[in-house]
Parts: C-alpha cells; structure tokens; sequence
C-alpha cells in the first residue's frame, strides 16, 4: 500500500511539473487567444489582452484602440486571421518581444456581398507580464519584409 502511495504521489508531482507552461508557451497561447477573439469579433476578449499601458506607433492609447476594434468589427462583419510568430525574445524578466505576420480577410456585409479587405502586416509586439498574465503593451506595424 505503501508503494502505491508513493506512486501516486510522484506522478502527481510529476504532473504539478510538467504543466506548468513555459514563458514561450504562455506567449504563443496569448496570440492564439487574440486571434480567436479577434476571429469571433469579440471585442471584450481582445481588449482583455492588451494592458491599460497600452501604446502604439499612431499614438493610440488603450480607449483609442478599444474604439479601432470596435470599428472594424462593425465593418467587417467576417473576420478572418492566419498569423504566424515569427520570433519571440525575452530580453527581461516579463517582458516579450514578438514578431508576428498577420494576413487579415474582413468581409463587409452578407455572403452574397463579395466586398471584402484584404491585408498583410508584419507586427513586433511588446508584451508584459501583469499579474500572471502576458498583456500586449505596445505594438508596431510595418510593411512585410520591412525593418
């Protein structure tokens, strides 16, 4: 009985260690969430992302941006994301840095209405770590292939 005790507890130890998830992992599990709510046009789930810090290249704040997805989300009633990470870099404790290719499809109005947008950007995206969580703190859009 006793060896059984044991076992189990040492898979359960076991299992307490493997899934914590690494810094990486919490990272890329952030953009997929992103992409999601952005996909279901869920403006509460994608603002839930970004930290109250929040600041771009365009001199948006997080109000700012809130209003931008907002918008584009009345516009496009379709959302359609395809992103790939390509770099993560943790130049400090809770601190992200991401280099992230989106290509966005929105399609305005209903399925007969062939009217959409398409669109291509490189993004390097500043995260912070904030009460256990990675928030997007400050992004930067440029042209792909760009510096």
């Amino acid at each position: 009985m006793r060896t059984v005790r044991l076992i189990v507890l040492s898979l359960t130890l076991l299992a307490a260690c493997t899934s914590r998830s690494t810094p990486e992992a919490e990272v890329r599990a952030l953009i997929a969430r992103g992409e999601e709510a952005a996909e279901a046009r869920d403006t509460g789930a994608v603002m839930a992302l970004v930290s109250e810090q929040y600041s771009d290249e365009l001199g948006r704040d997080r109000q700012a941006l809130r209003n931008f997805v907002r918008g584009f989300f009345l516009v496009n009633q379709r959302v359609r994301l395809l992103t790939r990470i390509e770099s993560i870099e943790f130049p400090e404790d809770g601190l992200a840095r991401v280099r992230l290719v989106v290509g966005m499809l929105g399609t305005r109005g209903d399925e007969e209405d062939w009217s959409f947008a398409a669109e291509l950007h490189e993004l390097d995206i500043e995260l912070v770590r904030e009460g256990g969580e990675w928030r997007v703190l400050h992004a930067r859009r440029h042209r792909p292939g760009g510096a």
